[in-house]
C-alpha cells in the first residue's frame, strides 16, 4: 500500500515531561526515524519517577468551594505544592516560562467565568 499523511498536529501532551524525566527524547527519536534511522531500544524508567501538575491540583482545590472560602482552599493548595518531593510537570526553577503562561491562561478563565457567572457560588474552571 501508500503511506498518506493525514494529519500534522504540532502539540505536544502533557505527559511527554514524564518521558523527558525517564530519560526518553520522543522527539528526537521521531526526527530519527523520519530521517529513517532505526531508533535503539529505549531503556526502561528509573523505579518510582512520577510528576505531579500543580494547576491541575489547585483547579481541584478551588472547584468544589464556593468563592468565599477559596482562601482556604487555596492555602491547603499552596501548602501542598511547596511541600511536595514529586517535582511538577511543567513548573521549573530554570525556566519559569511554561509554567507563567499556563497559569496566566487558566487566570484569564477563571476570571472571565467568574465575570460571566456574576459572582455566583461556582468556582471557576481553571482547567
Amino acid at each position: 500500500g501508500t503511506c498518506r499523511l493525514m494529519e500534522v498536529n504540532p502539540r505536544l501532551w502533557g505527559s511527554l515531561p514524564l518521558a523527558r524525566r525517564a530519560g526518553v527524547n520522543l522527539v528526537g527519536l521521531w526526527y530519527r526515524m523520519a530521517c529513517g534511522e532505526r531508533p535503539r531500544p529505549v531503556p526502561p524508567p528509573p523505579p518510582g519517577l512520577a510528576l505531579r501538575f500543580s494547576l491541575m491540583e489547585w483547579a481541584g482545590a478551588l472547584r468544589p468551594a464556593p468563592p468565599r472560602r477559596w482562601g482556604r482552599a487555596l492555602a491547603r493548595a499552596a501548602a501542598a505544592s511547596w511541600g511536595a518531593t514529586v517535582p511538577d510537570g511543567v513548573a521549573a526553577r530554570g525556566d519559569p516560562g511554561p509554567s507563567v503562561c499556563q497559569w496566566g491562561a487558566a487566570l484569564r478563565r477563571g476570571l472571565r467565568r467568574l465575570a460571566s457567572a456574576g459572582g455566583s457560588d461556582g468556582a471557576p474552571g481553571l482547567e
